[in-house]
């Protein structure tokens, strides 16, 4: 009797439950970012990694305002998968921060998933690596390479004089792909000056 009464307990309150909250995937906001979206930006480029290959790189914004709004970049290859993506804080991006309105950030995106006079947008130009020397000899701007790339693999790419896609992933740093062993993939991260 006490079983019977437990179940019939059991499915009165489970009846009574409110209904679990909906699951919905934000493809372009990152985990805990806000609902409403006072600042939706949204830009995209073609960046051509080869003759036969190209990428796609998208760029949108998600917050309540542009000030506190998230930035999602996303790479796609030709056939829409996924080859890179990655959110970032807009404020902590130098090219993003401080953008004012929709149309402001909308401009500032287009600027960094194609930065203009892109000063390293070819593999060939990386600096040398010295054998024996910790990193490659940039005076300008350092790079350094990803982990796992090696100075033999960082020569082969830098005489490949390959295209190479950079963009801004903080204040200070910049982060470079580019297509190795037929998948793209980080080649390193570049630094610039305070």
């Amino acid at each position: 009797m006490r079983v019977v009464l437990a179940a019939i307990l059991m499915s009165v309150l489970a009846a009574c439950a409110p209904p679990a909250p909906e699951q919905r995937e934000q493809a372009t906001a990152p985990e805990g970012a806000v609902a409403a979206n006072g600042c939706a930006a949204q830009v995209s480029a073609m960046w051509a990694a080869s003759a036969q290959r190209s990428f796609i790189v998208e760029a949108v914004t998600t917050g309540e305002t542009c000030a506190d709004s998230w930035a999602t970049i996303t790479i796609r290859d030709e056939s829409g998968a996924v080859a890179h993506v990655s959110n970032y804080a807009a404020s902590s991006i130098r090219t993003l921060s401080g953008a004012e309105s929709i149309e402001d950030m909308q401009r500032r995106l287009g600027e960094w998933i194609t930065p203009a006079g892109a000063s390293m947008d070819s593999t060939g130009d990386l600096a040398a690596w010295v054998e024996g020397a910790a990193a490659p000899s940039f005076v300008d701007v350092p790079f350094q390479p990803a982990q796992g790339i090696t100075l033999a693999q960082y020569e082969t790419l830098r005489a490949a004089d390959a295209p190479m896609y950079c963009y801004e992933q903080s204040m200070e740093s910049g982060i470079c792909f580019a297509v190795r062993d037929g998948a793209l993939g980080v080649i390193g991260v570049q630094t610039y000056a305070g």
